[in-house]
């Protein structure tokens, strides 16, 4: 539990709740997209992981906890010097502020039907708290709670935590690199645009979108029309690593508003209609 004996009242942030009258929304509070914090654990707490990280992507309403485990090895074994995989909890969350300016987000998802896990991630972000209080208060704090069933032993296994760290600082999201391999081909049907694309990668999955520049008018079966010029954006998997020679047919996402246009992909004319 939170350690902080206050009587408050909650006002709502986000856009599903209610709007204060001093109209705060959830863009005054965290006016970035994303916002992250480093979490450490009280002495004695945590065993078994190194540290945390508490991250929220305002756009999207999320809050995700990622866990790091520590490298342990018995005294009387030889073990591998590799380091387990973090594993990331993400959620959808609510936020909301009582009248110190304390914010809390909280959410859960419950699999447990499915035979997965209860997994809950509630934070406080105190770095906006104008009330006295007998005890100095980190910038953030953040229970997480996990339970799930062992189909061996027919008991609930739970695992709760208690993490706290500095205030959540915002992150610049950096833009995705245009697409640096060989566009073959593009057709758009059924309201689908396709491309023939050639690029180097194999590790990692690639998805990719257009970035619309400037438009003209154009001429297309005597009718006029915007003919825009588009840059491919590699907007996942730009990172890969491995050199495999990948030619695939990827759809690609247009972001557009639905009307007509004509769009010059490296001089590759595609009418969107």
């Amino acid at each position: 539990m939170f350690k902080r004996v206050q009587v408050t009242s909650m006002l709502v942030l986000s856009l599903m709740l209610s709007v204060t009258a001093s109209a705060t929304t959830l863009k005054d509070v965290y006016p970035e997209d994303i916002y992250k914090t480093i979490l450490s654990f009280n002495d004695g707490e945590g065993e078994g992981y190194n540290l945390g990280v508490l991250s929220l992507d305002i756009t999207a309403h999320t809050v995700s906890l990622t866990l790091f485990p520590a490298w342990s090895c018995p005294d009387d074994l030889l073990c591998k010097m590799s380091m387990p995989p973090p594993m990331t909890y993400t959620v959808n969350a609510t936020f909301s502020m009582d009248y110190c300016g304390t914010v809390y987000i909280e959410g859960s998802v419950d699999d447990r039907p499915v035979d997965g896990a209860f997994t809950s991630v509630k934070g406080k972000d105190n770095s906006r708290d104008t009330c006295p209080t007998f005890i100095a208060l980190p910038g953030t704090e953040v229970n997480f709670e996990k339970r799930s069933w062992s189909m061996f032993e027919s008991e609930e296994f739970v695992e709760e935590l208690y993490l706290s760290g500095d205030a959540l600082e915002p992150v610049e999201v950096e833009e995705p690199p245009v697409f640096s391999g060989v566009i073959h081909s593009a057709h758009f049907e059924s309201g689908v645009l396709t491309a023939d694309l050639e690029y180097a990668g194999g590790c990692k999955k690639h998805a990719f979108e257009l970035k619309w520049g400037d438009c003209d008018s154009a001429e297309v079966l005597n009718s006029t029309i915007k003919k825009c010029q588009v840059e491919l954006i590699h907007s996942q998997g730009s990172d890969d690593l491995c050199e495999a020679n990948i030619r695939q047919s990827h759809v690609v996402e247009t972001n557009s508003s639905g009307a007509a246009y004509v769009i010059d992909l490296d001089n590759i004319e595609v009418l969107l209609h």
